[in-house]
């Protein structure tokens, strides 16, 4: 074999226009990182999230010390300038659209594929179209760590979730064991599991592809190789979860909910350990398979200067004014017109010490979080006596300004009940109820299920009641009209009211209303 040549080292000789350069770059990335924490946050299949751009800087670190030469520029620098100045510019309206929006995927997805441009113009001036395309792989890593379309994520994730409930009870079944699949659930002869809690919708999907690439770029496998790994990933994820959903669905039947619960998270850190060392079998046996035959890695190195292009100080400075200053001019677009809200909103909570009886809390599956994507949630039960058979569940809801869901009320009970089994068999008048200022027009319903009504009661209503309560699905254009016209939802509560064993709707309408009366406490905004 050839001896690779001595090369140079690029030297970064630190200076104002240096961190100018950086700087900018910085912004781009550090404005789409703050979209995308949201997410990251309160979405379980997405926390590996935090995680994701350092391992994009130790692929760049790996890639940097074998990469290709520095080409002078040429006259398509000022056309890479101008893009830099498109994309500045750009940030001003997605920032407004996203303000109104925080929950569209879609403006993720948009300023995502812009950073990763940007950043890849820049790799083009400071190196040349060789360094563009030597570092683009180990940039496009972050790009898993962007969620996924809403209807495509949940589509999947739903399929996935009632193809694991169908496989559990198959074995289940064939070992002997009662179970039936009911949506999501799956019943036992001593009670129920839900998947979404069992598997956590499959949570460990997304992580799974992502360290599939992560293997495949360290390595730096051919594109084939890296799809393998990926298939590869996708295929065991699926299999582990449907272990992990049958062991703790066995572990159920055997002895209960409670022990299940005790198990739940460390067989779920076993799933995601062990699809990772799969997955780095795999990639070492590619690489043990590699390395038999000639080198395959190609030279990368090409004739020309040691001395970074930077962008030039007093346009990166202005560049970077530019982006900073779609900060300020999104706040002034949603304070125009200051009829929008009020000077003291009513905060509306509950007071869980004033139920009158011994609650328990219970912790709300991380399905229900990701798709409300609600800052505070609550979820209580109680009996009104050890030995009745009346039974109480609520689940309380805040959304703070800027964690505003379009998908917020998605859970009204005629939407979510069904799809746990339960039918719809009627419906009331609204319960009308006021308190301290705060007027609620309480859905009402009644639910069949298991040979038992069940009667619901569900609201939802804006801190600043003057606000119109924004509706379930809004199209694209709805959307982005609502940015045009500067209108934020400030924040936003629901509650669900669900008694089983009730004689009557019309007994648990009265109990739901003193239970609205003892409970609530209604306070104005310091703000």
């Amino acid at each position: 074999m050839k001896k690779r040549k001595r090369r140079k080292k690029t030297k970064l000789k630190w200076s104002a226009v240096v961190l100018l350069n950086l700087l900018l770059l910085g912004i781009f990335w550090g404005g789409l990182i703050r979209v995308l924490s949201l997410e990251w946050s309160i979405n379980e299949q997405y926390r590996f999230g935090y995680l994701v751009p350092f391992i994009a800087l130790y692929l760049i670190y790996l890639r940097w010390s074998d990469k290709p030469q520095i080409e002078p520029g040429d006259s398509s620098t000022l056309l890479v300038e101008g893009l830099l100045w498109s994309a500045a510019l750009l940030l001003f309206p997605l920032k407004i659209i996203w303000e109104s929006n925080p929950d569209w995927r879609l403006v993720y997805w948009v300023q995502a594929l812009m950073v990763y441009a940007v950043s890849l113009l820049f790799l083009f001036l400071w190196g040349g179209k060789s360094w563009a395309k030597w570092f683009a792989p180990a940039l496009a890593i972050f790009l898993f760590a962007v969620p996924w379309p809403m209807q495509f994520e949940q589509d999947l994730t739903q399929g996935l979730m009632r193809m694991v409930a169908a496989i559990t009870v198959d074995f289940m079944n064939l070992l002997g064991f009662f179970a039936v699949r009911e949506g999501n659930l799956i019943q036992l002869a001593n009670g129920w599991v839900g998947v979404e809690e069992a598997c956590s919708g499959v949570r460990s999907f997304q992580s799974t592809i992502m360290a599939a690439y992560f293997l495949g770029e360290m390595f730096r496998y051919p594109l084939f190789l890296r799809l393998l790994l990926i298939a590869f990933g996708s295929v065991t994820s699926v299999f582990l979860n449907v272990g992990r959903t049958f062991l703790l669905t066995y572990i159920t039947y055997k002895d209960g909910g409670e022990v299940m619960k005790t198990w739940h998270d460390q067989v779920g850190y076993l799933v995601s350990l062990s699809a990772f060392l799969l997955l780095l079998a795999l990639a070492l046996a590619f690489n043990k398979l590699r390395r038999k035959g000639p080198d395959s890695r190609v030279e990368a190195h090409l004739a020309g200067s040691d001395v970074l292009n930077w962008l030039g100080q007093w346009k990166s400075a202005s560049l970077a004014m530019l982006c900073l200053l779609s900060y300020p001019i999104t706040h002034w677009w949603f304070q125009r017109d200051n009829a929008q809200g009020v000077e003291n909103p009513l905060i509306a909570s509950i007071e869980w010490s004033r139920v009158g009886h011994e609650v328990e809390f219970g912790k709300i599956p991380i399905g229900i979080r990701s798709i409300l994507r609600f800052s505070e949630g609550t979820q209580a039960s109680w009996r009104p006596n050890s030995d009745d058979k009346e039974n109480w569940l609520v689940y309380f809801f805040v959304w703070e300004e800027g964690n505003i869901s379009s998908f917020a009320d998605i859970h009204k009970p005629e939407v979510c009940l069904p799809a746990a089994g339960f039918q719809l068999s009627d419906t009331a008048a609204p319960l009308e109820w006021e308190k301290d200022g705060l007027q609620l027009n309480v859905d009402s319903y009644t639910f069949s299920a298991r040979g038992q009504k069940i009667h619901v009661f569900f609201a939802v209503w804006n801190d600043n009641q003057n606000e119109a309560v924004i509706p379930i699905a809004r199209t694209s254009g709805e959307r982005l009209r609502a940015a045009l016209r500067g209108e934020k939802t400030k924040g936003r509560r629901s509650l669900e009211i669900i008694v089983t064993g009730a004689d009557s709707i019309a007994q648990a309408r009265v109990q739901a209303g003193a239970f609205l009366e003892r409970a609530m406490v209604i306070r104005k905004s310091r703000s």
